[in-house]
């Protein structure tokens, strides 16, 4: 294995490597949807850079990394496991936004009690599923009509009204530049792929995680931002339910704290990785 690497693709999963060098387990990062590796590049910016970081591309969002017809939410979490297997020597530490952030609980799933080789679980802005089927159902359908505005309208037309959800609301107060390269990276998707991402990776197509956490010894850390008013209380519901969990709200935040705010989402990752453990909850 050639850990110098810097891009690469393995188990019909592109990656980038941050750092190809470093001791220590390495760090996995799966990104959100419309969003790519290079997502992340202002939460790594912020690590210190002493160690391995991998950012998978979640499938549908590259040409290395493609979607198929037969696929499922359980199939691609799968598909992501043997991928980091097979960069990985050893323990990972793995970290997900949103759809990344279920994918990584889909990876987690993988084995009965959780796979040996995951170290830790950080999650940001990330909902464990749907319990209720009326839930599921809407959701579902909701999913759908994004796909079909998708292949209908294309992607730009799609994007501009993904940014205009309430949900994305407090990203208005961030930086043109940052929202520009937020755009570039959505922009250079295929719509094609995205819209069989929405049916196949959707919420409504997922298990539903609260119970399985429970069952998990590793850490769990779970990053949710004050003004993301839909995912707080499940945010608070998840770490609880985790032996080892942690809950950190990041005051004036929305959604997105990859771009909101990288550095908390580096300190956590940061001890996290460095094997602290403070109190259940906290707020910087």
């Amino acid at each position: 294995m050639n850990k110098e690497r810097k891009d690469g693709r393995i188990e019909d999963v592109a990656y980038h490597c941050f750092s190809g060098v470093g001791d220590g387990p390495a760090l996995i990062l799966l990104h959100g949807f419309l969003g790519s590796s290079a997502s992340w590049r202002r939460v790594v910016a912020a690590l210190e850079n002493g160690r391995r970081i991998i950012a998978l591309e979640v499938p549908g969002h590259h040409r290395d990394s493609p979607i198929f017809v037969d696929d499922d939410f359980t199939s691609v979490s799968a598909r992501l496991h043997r991928a980091i297997r097979a960069l990985c020597d050893g323990p990972v530490d793995l970290a997900g936004y949103s759809l990344g952030g279920r994918l990584a609980l889909g990876i987690c799933a993988v084995e009965e009690r959780g796979p040996a080789d995951i170290r830790s679980l950080t999650l940001i802005g990330t909902r464990p599923g749907l319990a209720s089927p009326k839930a599921r159902r809407a959701r579902r359908i909701a999913d759908r009509a994004r796909a079909r505005a998708l292949r209908d309208g294309g992607l730009a037309a799609f994007v501009e009204a993904w940014e205009a959800l309430p949900l994305f609301q407090s990203q208005h107060a961030l930086g043109r530049e940052i929202l520009d390269e937020q755009r570039r990276i959505r922009l250079a998707h295929d719509a094609h792929a995205l819209a069989l991402c929405l049916e196949k990776l959707s919420p409504a197509q997922m298990p539903d995680f609260s119970e399985r956490v429970a069952e998990w010894t590793f850490p769990l850390r779970v990053l949710v931002g004050e003004a993301d008013e839909g995912f707080v209380l499940p945010s608070r519901l998840l770490a609880s339910r985790s032996p080892h969990g942690k809950l950190v709200t990041v005051a004036g935040c929305g959604h997105n704290l990859l771009l909101e705010n990288p550095e908390s989402v580096a300190a956590l990752l940061s001890e996290t990785t460095s094997g602290h453990d403070e109190s259940k909850e906290s707020a910087p």
